[in-house]
């Protein structure tokens, strides 16, 4: 997907094999970002969705090394 790719509800509930409402909780719960309203549209710039969900992962993965102390 090209950097700067505008995903509108829809898109990111099918990117994600989801449901539009979950994708509003997911926002809601800051599993992702807030939304860029457009024309009264929710939407979503995909390198900011993919920067997002990358920091997401870091921190998870941070998280299981400090609580099992991986060497």
């Amino acid at each position: 997907m090209p950097t700067g790719t505008l995903l509108d509800e829809a898109a990111m509930a099918a990117l994600l094999r989801t449901s539009k409402r979950t994708v509003r909780r997911m926002v809601g719960r800051g599993e992702l970002p807030p939304a860029i309203r457009l024309g009264g549209r929710s939407t979503w710039l995909s390198h900011k969705v993919l920067e997002h969900l990358t920091e997401r992962a870091v921190r998870a993965a941070r998280e299981r090394e400090r609580r099992h102390g991986r060497n």
